[in-house]
């Protein structure tokens, strides 16, 4: 753990910082040899993930980069819709 001193009107605070990793699940589709891009759209959209998530996914752990009006076509094309949810506009 590391400590970082905080001044605060002349007071000493300390703050505690825990260092801590990420463990990623192994039923991810990045831990699969030679999956297919809309075999790991698919999977990602089934686990639950947005779509900045599964964008990022792609990027990082596949080497393909899609815009945001690329993966919802395919999204589209694969029949992905999420049934019961609202739709952020945002997204």
């Amino acid at each position: 753990m590391l400590f970082f001193p905080m001044f605060w009107s002349g007071a000493c605070a300390l703050l505690l910082v825990a260092t801590t990793e990420a463990v990623m699940p192994d039923n991810l589709p990045s831990n699969v040899a030679n999956i297919d891009r809309n075999e790991a759209i698919e999977s990602y959209f089934s686990l639950g993930f947005s779509t900045s998530e599964i964008l990022g996914f792609l990027l990082s752990d596949h080497g393909t980069q899609l815009s945001m009006r690329q993966l919802r076509s395919i999204l589209k094309s694969l029949g992905c819709k999420r049934k019961g949810q609202f739709t952020r506009s945002y997204e």
